[in-house]
């Protein structure tokens, strides 16, 4: 999780990782589960269920 648009020095290493993914909460500071924790769940489930229907095919 990345807290601010421009910190670029985690979203080089992003592209390492195998399966990661990259969202951005504008207006968040911190605390992105407290702030924004409707997205975040959202996000976190839509990335769990592509990662479990990868592991099933």
């Amino acid at each position: 999780m990345i807290e601010q648009r421009n910190d670029g020095r985690f979203v080089e290493e992003l592209g390492a990782i195998p399966g990661a993914e990259l969202r951005v909460l504008d207006g968040c500071g911190h605390w992105a589960t407290i702030e924004r924790a409707k997205q975040v769940n959202y996000a976190m489930t839509l990335f769990y269920s592509r990662q479990r229907s990868s592991q099933a095919a």
